[in-house]
């Protein structure tokens, strides 16, 4: 039976920090076999939690004193419109501190990992640049629009060619979403850049042609 160890009388990176380790394994992080994006990693649970601390005091500093509009009245009382935003990004907060030092205790305690393959850096490139896409074409092109072509552009980014599948998708899922935010939950959604694309006026020149066509129908039996 070969010893354990087998490299000068030397213990491999990680024996001596309570990691597992077996014979002939490589001795730096490069050359370990490579993981994928959707592997579980300590390393990748640090990531996380330093992104999710750094948009919560973001959020709490920068985003809602620039984005939330609070009356002079409601300043400083439980009615102010920026207390649960506020709240919301303190508990993200607390909670991503604990989940990060906890990520690194564990990470430093830990065996270790390869790195994932250019090739899965490339996809979750791509899938970044199509959001931040998303996110300008929302106000140069409008919501609807918007959202439509990100669900075109993703699902051909992601493999799928039946363009049936594809279109049946872009055009419901917006036009749904659309309905949802603007006539039921009654949220106003930014006015596009472009006049002739703002669904809002071609829904409302629709309801206006079939309210017209309406009274006349009427006025035509009652007359």
């Amino acid at each position: 039976m070969e010893p354990p160890f087998d490299n000068g009388g030397e213990e491999p990176e990680g024996a001596g920090d309570g990691g597992v380790s077996v014979a002939g394994a490589p001795s730096r992080r490069s050359e370990l076999p490579p993981v994928g994006l959707e592997t579980i990693t300590y390393r990748g649970d640090v990531i996380a939690g330093a992104i999710c601390l750094i948009t919560a005091l973001a959020g709490y500093f920068i985003v809602v004193p620039a984005w939330v509009y609070v009356p002079a009245q409601f300043k400083g009382t439980i009615n102010s419109p920026a207390l649960m935003p506020q709240a919301l990004f303190m508990l993200m907060g607390l909670f991503s501190t604990v989940y990060l030092l906890r990520s690194i205790d564990k990470y430093r305690r830990s065996d270790r990992q390869g790195l994932a393959p250019l090739s899965d850096w490339a996809l979750a490139a791509g899938t970044i640049g199509i959001c931040l896409a998303y996110l300008g074409a929302i106000y140069v092109v409008g919501f609807p629009v918007a959202s439509a072509l990100c669900l075109v552009a993703a699902q051909y980014f992601f493999g799928e060619r039946r363009w049936g599948v594809i279109l049946a998708i872009a055009i419901l899922l917006p036009g749904l979403l659309w309905l949802f935010f603007v006539k039921i939950a009654l949220i106003v959604l930014p006015t596009p850049m472009i006049p002739f694309l703002d669904f809002a006026d071609l829904v409302g020149a629709l309801e206006g042609v079939f309210e017209t066509a309406a009274f006349f129908f009427e006025g035509g039996f009652t007359a």
